[in-house]
C-alpha cells in the first residue's frame, strides 16, 4: 500500500526533491538522510548515480552501522551473519558478502511482517503528502522520513521481484536470482553497500513504525 501511494503521488507532484527520492529508490539505495537542496539537484543532474553513491560512502560510517545492527535486539540471533558477511566485504569477497546480507534480511523482514504497511506508518507518510499536496511547510525531519519510507519500501520491491530463471535476469540486485544460485551477475562493492544500508533502513523504519504519532 504505502508503493501504491507513493506511486500514485509521483504523477501529481513533480518538485526536485521528490523525483530525486524516487530517482534513489528505483537505484535500490536506502537514504535516511535529508540531501538538502544542493543534494537533491545533484543526485538529478547525476548521469551515474552509482558513482555519486560510491563517493557519498564513507566506510567508516558503514563500520559504525554494522556495529549498530549487531547491537539491535531484532538481530541478536543473527550477529555471526552479519559480522561475517561484512568481514567478506572488508576483504573483496563481494559475492559471499551478499549471500550473507540477504539471509539476514530474510531473517529481519520475517521479524517486521507487515511493518512497511503498518498503520502507524502509513498515517506518518500520509501526512506528509497532505502537507506537500498543500504546500504547507514540511520539516526537515519529515523529508527524512519521506525518503527513509520510500527508498526501503522501493528496495524492497525491486529486490524481490520474482522472475523465471529462463527468463532474462533481472537488471536490479535480485534476491531470488542470487540465493537459488541463478545469476550471472558479477557482484561488486556497490551492491554489498546497498544491502547494507537496506539493513540498517528496515530497522530505522521498524524503530519509526513503532513509535508514538506526534500530537
Amino acid at each position: 500500500e504505502l508503493i501504491e501511494g507513493v506511486a500514485d503521488f509521483w504523477h501529481e507532484e513533480v518538485s526536485k526533491p521528490l523525483m530525486a527520492i524516487e530517482k534513489l529508490g528505483k537505484n535500490q539505495y536506502v537514504c535516511w538522510e535529508d540531501p538538502g537542496k544542493e543534494g537533491y539537484a545533484s543526485i538529478l543532474e547525476s548521469k551515474n548515480l552509482d558513482e555519486w553513491i560510491l563517493a557519498c560512502t564513507n566506510e567508516a560510517e558503514l563500520k559504525e552501522m554494522v556495529g549498530g545492527a549487531l547491537m539491535h535486539p531484532l538481530l541478536q540471533q543473527h550477529t555471526q551473519l552479519i559480522e561475517q558477511a561484512f568481514h567478506a566485504y572488508e576483504r573483496g569477497s563481494y559475492a559471499l558478502s551478499i549471500l550473507g546480507m540477504l539471509a539476514a534480511i530474510d531473517a529481519l523482514l520475517s521479524n517486521v511482517s507487515g511493518m512497511i504497511s503498518s498503520t502507524g506508518m502509513m498515517q506518518r507518510i500520509n501526512s506528509i503528502f497532505d502537507k506537500l499536496n498543500q504546500k504547507r511547510i514540511v520539516t526537515k525531519q519529515e523529508m527524512k522520513n519521506l525518503c527513509l519510507g520510500y527508498t526501503t519500501a522501493e528496495t524492497l520491491k525491486r529486490l524481490t521481484i520474482t522472475k523465471n530463471f529462463d527468463e532474462s535476469e533481472p537488471e536490479n540486485i535480485n534476491r531470488h536470482w542470487l540465493m537459488h544460485g541463478r545469476s550471472r551477475r558479477e557482484i561488486s562493492r556497490l551492491d554489498c553497500i546497498k544491502m547494507l544500508r537496506l539493513i540498517n533502513g528496515i530497522l530505522l523504519m521498524h524503530e519509526l513504525a513503532d513509535a508514538k504519532l506526534d500530537e
